[in-house]
């Protein structure tokens, strides 16, 4: 591989990490996943029966069958399958890619508006929590022993890599901010040529050529082929181990975040000694004790400190009214 070659791929390694970390903070969890697909495929809505099917399907087992074959995992891939692509499987991929090549011409149609960046931001978001989706799926298909399994697993890792493809030429082949400058004649050429590439895609997808020689050397040549992805380069790969590692990576990443506040917590009331005396003074008060030191606090109820100093119980209220009134009668 070439100096220029090794550059290009590190680029592209980058984006693809950068883009990930910025969209982890609202993207779903594989638990999340499986959770609405058990709402969906089994139409149960009471959280703590919901709970214990998710944690069956996370477990991958095969808590329901028909014919001696899972129609568990696999309804939950479906249920969540046909929700989220509207219509059909297929006719969502075929979405995609006309929505990449509309982006991908208000791209190149004279210079790079705000109303383009948002549409080409937009969809790029959209692919990060669909491909979340079809990885939790495609770990059910994996698990899955039902006779159509095998087939949608085939059809979604295509799905998988094509929008992968499409993300790819918009990040690389577009500009990632706003620009009213107008392009240069090369800069129009090289985004014509992802554009032709998506034309070339929906062209032999739609007439079943998925493994078309021509494209994938076009993708290649543009650095978008993702052919050396593990989920497609590695026969054995798997989708479910995959969902495992991620759901514990994001409970690890959430007590991390969650034990990083806690320290932040404490050194800011190290810095202020009297409220964190306080703090540690009434942590383990109830309800009802608390209500009440607010009210002693507001005035409205005399504390028992209070009550000893004055030998009498005195409505704070009216002193002061009363207070008010001796102080305007001596002016």
């Amino acid at each position: 591989m070439s100096t220029y070659e090794e550059r290009r791929q590190n680029y592209l390694s980058r984006i693809g990490q950068i883009n990930l970390t910025r969209v982890g903070e609202y993207q779903k969890s594989p638990q999340e996943i499986l959770a609405e697909g058990v709402r969906l495929s089994t139409k149960i809505t009471e959280p703590r029966t919901v709970e214990q099917l998710t944690e069956k399907a996370m477990n991958a087992e095969a808590y329901a069958k028909e014919g001696g074959h899972d129609v568990f995992l696999f309804g939950i891939a479906e249920s969540l399958e046909n929700t989220r692509c509207g219509t059909t499987s297929q006719n969502e991929y075929f979405g995609w890619i006309d929505e990449g090549k509309r982006i991908m011409r208000h791209m190149r149609d004279g210079f790079v508006s705000f109303q383009d960046l948002h549409e080409r931001d937009d969809f790029i978001k959209m692919s990060w929590q669909r491909e979340a989706e079809l990885l939790v799926c495609l770990a059910l298909y994996e698990k899955s022993d039902h006779p159509q399994a095998k087939v949608r697993y085939a059809e979604l890792l295509l799905k998988l890599q094509r929008l992968r493809q499409i993300r790819s030429a918009l990040l690389v082949g577009t500009n990632n901010k706003a620009d009213q400058r107008p392009f240069s004649e090369a800069e129009r050429s090289r985004m014509l040529s992802y554009l032709d590439a998506l034309d070339g895609m929906e062209e032999y997808d739609s007439s079943g050529d998925y493994h078309n020689l021509h494209l994938l050397q076009e993708l290649q040549m543009l650095g978008i082929s993702h052919m050396n992805d593990a989920e497609f380069y590695y026969g054995g790969y798997s989708f479910y181990l995959r969902m495992l590692e991620e759901q514990r990576r994001i409970i690890a990443q959430k007590r991390e975040k969650e034990e990083k506040e806690e320290k932040e917590k404490l050194y800011e009331y190290l810095n202020q000694p009297d409220e964190y005396v306080a703090l540690v003074r009434h942590q383990s008060d109830t309800r009802e004790q608390v209500r009440r030191r607010i009210q002693e606090l507001s005035g409205r109820k005399l504390s028992r400190y209070n009550l000893r100093a004055q030998g009498q119980s005195v409505d704070l209220r009216m002193f002061r009214a009363q207070r008010y009134r001796d102080l305007c009668n001596n002016s």
